[in-house]
C-alpha cells in the first residue's frame, strides 16, 4: 500500500505516470492533489456496521461547510467513537489519541473542511489536517448519521499509516472541529474573544508612511483615469511630544557622552556663546621669508641670485634643511647651483656636458 511519505519522494512525472497506470486523472493538478487522488485508491469501499447502500467517499460532491445545515456533534459522540467503539468485541480505549486530536485541533492544524450531503441522515465531510511535524498533511473523511438532532460516527478514514483504524488523532482532531463549528455558530458576538483585524499584505519597499500608496491597486479617481494615491499623515505620537526637545537630548548627550544612541539622535552640537572678541595678528618669521626668497631665486634661472646671507639665515638654512633628500627645500636651493658635491663631475666632463647641465639645472641628480 503506497503511504504518503513514499509518494512524497517521487517526482512530478514518476506520479503521473504511476496515477495513469490506476486510472486516475491527473491533468491540471498539483503534485498534492494527485497524491491525494491516489492516496483515495486505498480508501475502503465498505466499513464494518455502515450502511451497504451509502456512496464512496470519492463518489460524492463536496461543497463549503455549511455550520447552519448540519445538527450538533455532542463530545459524547467523540468518546464513543474515539473509546467506547467496539472493534473484533473489544473498546478501542484510544485514550492517547483523543489528547492528541485535541492537541491538534487547539493548533488549528485541520483545513478546509468540506461536506456533502449524502442522503437525508448521512454526511459527508472531508478535510486535511497537518501531521505532527508539520511537513505534510493527511486526508480525512468521516461518515456521519443525523438523527433527532444530533450526530453520531458511522465510520472514518484516515490517508496517515493507522487511519483504516479510524481512530487516529486526525480524524479525532476533525471531529473536534465540528463540535466547536456548531457551537461558534450559535454563540453571540459579544461571546466571542476580540481579534485583530489581519490587513492584507503589501509588498511595498520601506520608505516613510507618508511616501507609500495604500490605495487598492483598482481604485480609480472620479472622472480621471490616474488611480488615487492614498498616504497617511498620522503620527501615532502624542501632541505633546511630536516636537523634538533638543536641549533634553543635549544634556542627556552630555550626560552619556559615549552612549550608542547617540549617533542617531542626530542632535546638533553646541554653539558656544561668545564672551569677549580678541584680534589676533598673525605673525610670520622673517627668516622664513627670507628662505622663501632663495627659494624662488634658485627656481628662477633668470633671476639674479646675487643675494647676501646673513649668519642669521645660514643657520635658519642648515636647520631647515639637515634631512637633505627629504627636504624639499633643501631639493629647491640646490638648483641652478654649483656645490662642493659635483666640483669633481665638473672638472671630468667633456666639451659638451649636456646631461650635467640638465641635472644642475633642474635637479634631477639629486634623487639619487
Amino acid at each position: 500500500m503506497a503511504t504518503r511519505e513514499s509518494l512524497n519522494k517521487l517526482k512530478k512525472n514518476s506520479l503521473q505516470r504511476l496515477a495513469e497506470e490506476l486510472g486516475v486523472v491527473f491533468e491540471k493538478k498539483t503534485k498534492e492533489e494527485i497524491i491525494n487522488s491516489i492516496l483515495n485508491l486505498n480508501v475502503p469501499i465498505h466499513f464494518e456496521g455502515s450502511p451497504l447502500d451509502t456512496p464512496h467517499f470519492t463518489e460524492v460532491q463536496y461543497v463549503s461547510l455549511d455550520a447552519e445545515a448540519i445538527p450538533d456533534l455532542p463530545f459524547s459522540a467523540i468518546v464513543r467513537f474515539m473509546v467506547d467503539r467496539q472493534v473484533q468485541g473489544r473498546a478501542v480505549q484510544n485514550f492517547r489519541g483523543l489528547d492528541r486530536a485535541a492537541k491538534h485541533f487547539e493548533a488549528g492544524d485541520v483545513k478546509e473542511i468540506l461536506m456533502a450531503k449524502v442522503n437525508d441522515s448521512t454526511i459527508y465531510f472531508k478535510a486535511f489536517c497537518l501531521a505532527s511535524m508539520k511537513k505534510i498533511k493527511y486526508q480525512i473523511f468521516i461518515s456521519a448519521r443525523c438523527l433527532e438532532g444530533e450526530m453520531t460516527i458511522n465510520h472514518a478514514y484516515c490517508q496517515c499509516p493507522i487511519g483504516l483504524a479510524q481512530s487516529c488523532s486526525h480524524i479525532g482532531s476533525l471531529l473536534f472541529a465540528l463540535n466547536s463549528i456548531k457551537k461558534e455558530a450559535e454563540n453571540s458576538c459579544t461571546s466571542k474573544l476580540c481579534k485583530w483585524n489581519v490587513p492584507r499584505q503589501l509588498n511595498l519597499p520601506a520608505a516613510p508612511l507618508s511616501e507609500m500608496n495604500l490605495r487598492k491597486a483598482g481604485s480609480i479617481a472620479s472622472g480621471g483615469d490616474q488611480p488615487i494615491k492614498k498616504t497617511i499623515q498620522f503620527d501615532p505620537r502624542h501632541p505633546d511630544h511630536r516636537d523634538t526637545d533638543l536641549s533634553a537630548l543635549q544634556a542627556l548627550r552630555d550626560v552619556f557622552p559615549n552612549t550608542g544612541m547617540a549617533c542617531i539622535w542626530d542632535i546638533p552640537e553646541r554653539t558656544p556663546t561668545p564672551v569677549s572678541e580678541v584680534t589676533v595678528t598673525s605673525y610670520v618669521n622673517p627668516l622664513e621669508t627670507d628662505l622663501q626668497k632663495l627659494v624662488d631665486l634658485s627656481e628662477s634661472l633668470h633671476a639674479n641670485i646675487l643675494q647676501p646671507i646673513s649668519e642669521e639665515l645660514s643657520s635658519f638654512v642648515e636647520m631647515r634643511t639637515r634631512s637633505q633628500r627629504n627636504s624639499p627645500e633643501w631639493i629647491s636651493l640646490h638648483k641652478g647651483r654649483l656645490t662642493s658635491s659635483i666640483f669633481g663631475d665638473i672638472i671630468r666632463a667633456g666639451e659638451h656636458p649636456r646631461s650635467l647641465i640638465s641635472g644642475i639645472l633642474h635637479g634631477s641628480s639629486l634623487q639619487r
